[in-house]
């Protein structure tokens, strides 16, 4: 999963169009599981975004 794949996540569950150079992750995610996200807004503000993993 990308940042590229995260910042779509997001435009789809809330429309907001969101620059994949804003989403920065610990690590790369590669494997199933739970992990967070830190999504810079504007000027200071930043969010957490939780994203689960999971097999279909």
């Amino acid at each position: 999963m990308t940042d590229k794949d995260i910042a779509a996540g997001i435009k789809a569950a809330t429309g907001l169009d969101i620059d994949r150079h804003r989403v920065k992750v610990a690590g790369h995610i590669k494997k199933l599981g739970k992990y967070t996200a830190k999504v810079s807004l504007q000027g200071q503000i930043s969010a957490i975004v939780n994203i689960a993993v999971v097999a279909i």
